[in-house]
């Protein structure tokens, strides 16, 4: 006999998510950004090349890409501490590549999925003619990306078994005016 976990993993396959019934469903949700990202150990071997391969495979869906310099690593602390970014001290040689964050964006600029070598993110923006679709569908789309991101991570032998670690979410919302 099997038993239903109450909070699934990004990694297993499931049907859409469907919003509990608990929970307040407002008309106009004052939410403009919402990100969920999944940090991981750093494969040191996914470089500018492999971005691009990775690109082309999503590039129907994200037409727009982009290059931004990599997020510092994050880690919550418990205890009062919150989250501490570890800006490492680094040296470079002249022959090292510096580390980069693609950007993919769709046309409208709705969905935008940033790839690191350490990270994987997904934001939903509102924009003028969108509304919040609630967090349950932008969930889903971000477990198919790390999905699809593992897979292309496997065929190119830069990854075995996950990259999922440690998983976040931000939401950024309106603030009421004073």
């Amino acid at each position: 006999m099997e038993t239903a976990r109450a909070h699934p993993t990004y990694l297993e396959p499931m049907a859409q998510r469907s919003r509990p019934a608990d929970l307040p469903n407002f008309n106009k949700p004052p939410v403009t950004e919402v990100a969920l990202s999944v940090q991981f150990d750093t494969i040191a071997a996914f470089s500018n090349v492999y971005a691009g391969l990775l690109w082309a495979g999503c590039r129907s869906e994200y037409p727009v890409a982009s290059e931004k310099p990599s997020l510092p690593p994050q880690f919550e602390t418990f205890g009062g501490g919150g989250v501490v970014s570890q800006v490492p001290l680094r040296f470079a040689t002249f022959f090292e590549s510096p580390t980069s964050r693609f950007w993919f964006e769709e046309a409208s600029g709705v969905h935008l999925m940033q790839i690191q070598n350490d990270r994987i993110v997904h934001n939903w923006r509102k924009r003028d003619t969108n509304e919040y679709p609630r967090y349950e569908p932008i969930a889903d789309r971000f477990e198919e990306e790390i999905r699809k991101f593992e897979e292309f991570m496997r065929s190119e032998a830069l990854l075995h078994g996950s990259v999922v670690r440690r998983r976040g979410v931000d939401g950024i919302g309106e603030r009421p005016r004073s």
